[in-house]
């Protein structure tokens, strides 16, 4: 992974006149490096993914709301969709507390 930095380091010792000291010096592999890149990185774009719907949620969420409540024509039905909607407020705020 570091060799053609190395190797860019190199050439451009020798064009300045320095010495190749690093010529003799091995650079260790490190083989875990590409595994462990390759599995964090989806994880962290599924985290950045999460953390941007969450926050465009709560963004629309006061209007989406509204749109629910105001779907359905009768009284009673939009205060049950009203009570519906607090409820799930409510229990999705505890499940938020309890969870980190």
């Amino acid at each position: 992974m570091f060799d053609p930095a190395v190797a860019l380091w190199q050439q451009l010792q020798t064009m300045l006149g320095g010495s190749d000291g690093l010529s003799s010096l091995q650079m260790p592999k490190f083989d875990w490096v590409q595994p462990a890149i390759e599995f964090l990185s989806p994880t962290f774009s599924e985290f950045l993914c999460f953390f941007a719907i969450l926050v465009l949620f709560i963004a629309s969420w006061r209007d989406l709301r509204r749109a629910l409540i105001l779907t359905f024509a009768d009284h009673s039905t939009r205060l049950r969709t009203l009570r519906i909607l607090n409820e799930i407020e409510g229990h999705l705020a505890g499940y938020l507390i309890t969870v980190p």
